[in-house]
């Protein structure tokens, strides 16, 4: 079941798994423990989540770029 969406994210948690074999809990879109965004199952499987999410990634991406091209850093 998706979660609940608030600013057009979904708001589920999801169980992963560290090669170790721990488990532990990880928001939808959040970053996992390698630094890698992750969707939870639901969202994976659903291409206008995939598209949002990768949207949203870009436009972060733009406003790092624009802000360092400004010298002011990464927000």
């Amino acid at each position: 079941m998706p979660g609940i969406k608030k600013n057009d994210k979904c708001m589920g948690q999801f169980e992963t798994y560290r090669q170790d074999g721990k488990t532990y809990m990880l928001d939808c879109g959040g970053t996992n423990i390698y630094g890698q965004s992750q969707l939870c199952p639901n969202c994976e499987n659903n291409a206008q989540e995939v598209e949002a999410h990768r949207r949203r990634l870009a436009n972060a991406e733009a406003d790092n770029a624009w802000l360092r091209s400004a010298g002011w850093g990464e927000m």
